[in-house]
């Protein structure tokens, strides 16, 4: 498995964004100003996050990831596609992340949730090497979009985990025994579906550098070995 959303799932998902990118491009719409507003939308959820609303902040971090598929598709159906655009597009993308980690780090240091804020700086930099891999592979003429845990899933993944707190306390009374068994009884635990997003994504994003490496590495001796 190269990827956890099958490319079929994600081609259906951008045909259903279609009208919408063909309605903005009639509007004349900047897919830049679409790119800004939705690293705007990425602060007001670090906000939301960090303050405890962790489901609006959920809703947030899918509603942002969707202006990461709209703004590319309006700058091809208006034919403003510029490489500085793609350039912009992949830095807010990145501001993005880092915020909304910004955003996570503050609320469970807030509420002494150190393990689990150590898993969101593992998650935070396994995201950005992965970004980062592909970048450098592609400067250098490889192929290297590849990886269970691209843009697209991490938004998913992260989003849900944020909504899916809404369900705490049926997960509380599912895990309680197992949690009093390891930690002791009073032990106090941050949100289950947030920590386990994190740590999920702690895993995830560097394993996906790793995957993204090595596909890079079976380019590379391919070509070596035909020279």
């Amino acid at each position: 498995m190269r990827s956890l959303i099958p490319q079929g799932v994600e081609n259906g998902f951008k045909k259903l964004l279609e009208p919408l990118a063909l309605w903005l491009g009639r509007k004349n719409a900047n897919p830049n100003w679409l790119t800004t507003l939705g690293f705007l939308l990425s602060i007001f959820c670090a906000w939301e996050i960090s303050r405890g609303r962790l489901a609006t902040g959920g809703v947030l971090v899918l509603v942002s990831g969707l202006f990461d598929i709209i703004d590319g598709a309006v700058a091809r159906k208006t034919g403003r596609v510029t490489r500085f655009g793609a350039i912009y597009d992949s830095t807010m993308d990145r501001y993005s992340e880092v915020t909304v980690f910004f955003g996570i780090g503050v609320y469970l240091i807030g509420h002494h949730f150190y393990i689990t804020s150590v898993a969101a700086v593992f998650a935070i930099g396994g995201s950005i090497m992965v970004s980062y891999i592909r970048a450098r592979a592609e400067t250098l003429g490889f192929k290297a979009n590849v990886g269970l845990a691209r843009r697209q899933e991490r938004v998913v993944i992260l989003g849900l985990g944020l909504i899916f707190n809404t369900i705490d306390p049926f997960l509380d009374r599912l895990f309680q025994a197992p949690i009093e068994a390891y930690f002791g009884k009073g032990f106090v635990h941050p949100p289950l579906a947030l920590a386990g997003a994190v740590i999920l994504l702690a895993i995830l994003t560097n394993l996906t550098a790793i995957q993204r490496l090595f596909h890079v590495y079976k380019q590379f001796k391919s070509e070596t070995s035909q020279a």
